[in-house]
């Protein structure tokens, strides 16, 4: 069986709209596709630089993605959604621990399993122990941090 997928690699927030399709997104209006695999930026704030893309999430980008993907899944049972995001925002504080589940239930969206796993880097693990001052919390946030895999599928 042929399986189409879309992975998502844009920080733009209306990324489906046929005024924002560039070279990054290949999935039009017209499209539906089976998959769609998205690792948004995790923290919500703002992006100063190309770089803070990857972190900050200046644009409301996991709410629409959310609300948009629903239109592009070709199957309601089969298609689905996988979000791959850390659980760091919550651990800061900077998200709300029911938020993320609140915009899945909000996009028509259900939550099929929630795959976990902690982060095996230096950092992640405690085994640097130099944080100082502001860094400090982060730290210890890192050494509670679980990334999972939200696999999603149309109510």
């Amino acid at each position: 069986k042929h399986v189409s997928v879309h992975l998502v690699q844009t920080t733009d927030a209306n990324m489906f709209a046929a005024d924002s399709h560039d070279d990054t997104t290949d999935i039009r209006n017209e499209d539906k596709v089976d998959l769609i695999v998205c690792n948004p930026a995790w923290i919500p704030g703002s992006a100063d630089s190309w770089m803070d893309r990857a972190v900050y999430d200046s644009h409301d980008f996991l709410a629409t993605f959310l609300e948009q993907a629903q239109h592009y899944l070709k199957d309601r049972e089969t298609s689905q959604v996988w979000l791959i995001l850390s659980n760091m925002a919550e651990i800061l504080e900077l998200r709300p621990a029911h938020e993320l589940e609140d915009l899945i239930e909000a996009s028509n969206l259900q939550v099929v399993q929630v795959l976990e796993t902690q982060p095996r880097h230096p950092r992640a693990r405690g085994q640097k122990k130099k944080a100082l001052g502001e860094f400090e919390r982060i730290a210890s946030a890192r050494e509670a941090e679980i990334t999972r895999l939200y696999q999603l599928r149309l109510r």
